[in-house]
């Protein structure tokens, strides 16, 4: 497929979601040429409270939270979808962050998760699932109603802050991806672990494997 298309591609995606709503968009700001999006944890006991990913085309980008509190709420209230049952976590549970965006020519989808420690597998695959699931109905509706024939990579970062890890190199090495099984769920994951909490630290999305 060509790039225009790919490119085209992107602007089908991003008609699909609100994003003039400010609490779901997240802005991609450009620097020299290189796209950057910051992703917040407003939690006020979260460690890690932020993590900014980089190596993006601002002009073929866009991200939103699907992770969002809703106003005069104490607890978190997804809103993936008002029909869906609030009872059953796993399915209104969502990652912080979602980027899409065009990278050497394939269309991607980066489901982004931050932990303030280390996390056990079923706490992020189920969200990192649920998620999935959401794109894929973003998917379904380009491809009925706005000509989308392509198919989306989709790719799930973790950022912790796990205790005697070692930084994860985020410059000039490759990162590879893990493969993770909990509770009948199996998926490939990055893992970044970020141990300054009080450094904003930058992931390139060309350094992934």
């Amino acid at each position: 497929m060509s790039d225009n298309k790919k490119l085209s591609d992107i602007e089908k995606f991003r008609k699909l979601v609100n994003l003039s709503d400010e609490k779901i968009n997240v802005e991609v700001i450009g620097r020299i040429g290189n796209g950057f999006v910051t992703f917040l944890e407003k939690s006020k006991d979260a460690k890690l409270k932020q993590v900014t990913i980089t190596g993006l085309d601002v002009k073929h980008t866009f991200a939103f939270q699907l992770d969002v509190k809703e106003e005069n709420k104490d607890v978190k209230k997804y809103r993936l979808s008002p029909f869906l049952n609030p009872s059953l976590a796993n399915i209104t549970k969502a990652c912080e962050g979602v980027i899409f965006t065009v990278v050497e020519s394939e269309l991607i989808v980066y489901l982004c998760e931050l932990k303030s420690k280390a996390p056990e597998p079923n706490e992020y695959t189920k969200k990192f699932k649920s998620s999935e699931c959401f794109i894929f109905y973003l998917e379904k509706l380009a491809k009925e109603f706005m000509g989308f024939d392509g198919k989306l990579i989709i790719k799930r970062l973790l950022f912790d802050r796990k205790k005697n890890a070692t930084k994860t190199p985020t410059k000039v090495y490759k990162i590879e991806k893990e493969l993770v099984k909990s509770e009948g769920i199996e998926m490939e994951i990055y893992y970044i672990h970020h141990l300054n909490p009080y450094k904003d630290e930058f992931l390139n999305v060309r350094h992934l494997q």
